[in-house]
């Protein structure tokens, strides 16, 4: 999984992966600093070739989506803070 910021401004990130397995899977975008992480509120997601928003739940973590393995995922995040700091994204089984 790759993500990085395409508008600064305004929070938005460009969050791209290929699944290794298929399933069920929630993921999770994490602020990485020196000393730890926690975890980033996603406000909102859509995929990016369709436009198709995506289900964000109470923790602002993405889905459930149902991913296929081997498939190429594009999607565009909008976060809550405007952090310039690395991210970290982890995807659950759900």
């Amino acid at each position: 999984m790759r993500t990085y910021c395409i508008d600064s401004a305004n929070a938005i990130y460009r969050l791209v992966l290929v699944p290794k397995e298929s399933g069920a899977a929630r993921i999770g975008i994490n602020y990485v600093g020196e000393e730890g992480w926690e975890g980033a509120k996603v406000l909102s997601a859509r995929f990016v070739d369709s436009g198709e928003q995506i289900a964000v739940d109470s923790q602002g973590r993405i889905g459930p989506l149902i991913l296929e393995k081997g498939e190429r995922y594009i999607m565009e995040v909008n976060m809550k803070e405007r952090l310039r700091c690395a991210l970290g994204v982890a995807a659950d089984a759900d």
